[in-house]
């Protein structure tokens, strides 16, 4: 995956700095990851302590290249439930792996993910006969299940950007995705 890292200057209008990257021709690599100037720093703005359940998706890494649906978790969980099962994770999944930077510790993990998505294995998950119930084999077959929340409405559990009430600064800020269907020249307007 390409990355990019705006300075200051280009970061202040984010619609005229994404028509600049699709004429210098980033469209090619089909995604980037745009990596904000070291200045932009906004306050975690999600109650990371609301007891609000919110619904899940489950989805099997093995199953996403033959084009298999998710599960849903129409239960819901609290976002300090889905943090613990994340470290759970976290904890014992990583620790198969040796980083010398953040950097490379992204790189890695996207790469084993492809490799399980593609391949059904990668160096590291192969080593791992189960993780509760994230890795588990039966009848021969293992899978990896991983569950992520995603389509939240932020009016109701909020979002990783404050608003105009928390912080004027990044309350407004034409990269908060609070405001980006604000903008006059963005599509998401409509």
């Amino acid at each position: 995956m390409k990355v990019l890292r705006p300075s200051a200057e280009e970061f202040k209008e984010p619609i005229r700095y994404i028509e600049q990257l699709y004429q210098k021709g980033a469209w090619k690599y089909g995604c980037v990851k745009i990596i904000p100037p070291d200045s932009f720093r906004p306050p975690f703005s999600f109650d990371t302590k609301s007891t609000k359940r919110f619904q899940y998706r489950s989805q099997v890494l093995e199953n996403l290249i033959h084009g298999k649906p998710f599960d849903y978790n129409k239960d819901g969980i609290t976002y300090e439930e889905f943090r613990a099962n994340a470290k759970v994770l976290e904890d014992q999944y990583l620790q198969n792996f040796k980083f010398r930077s953040d950097e490379n510790k992204i790189s890695t993990l996207q790469k084993d993910y492809w490799d399980i998505v593609e391949e059904h294995t990668s160096e590291k998950y192969s080593k791992i006969a189960s993780l509760g119930k994230f890795i588990q084999t039966e009848n021969n077959k293992k899978t990896f299940t991983v569950e992520y929340a995603a389509d939240l409405p932020t009016n109701k559990y909020g979002s990783g950007f404050p608003t105009k009430e928390m912080s004027e600064e990044y309350g407004s800020h034409p990269w908060n995705f609070r405001n980006i269907n604000n903008r006059p020249d963005s599509l998401l307007q409509f």
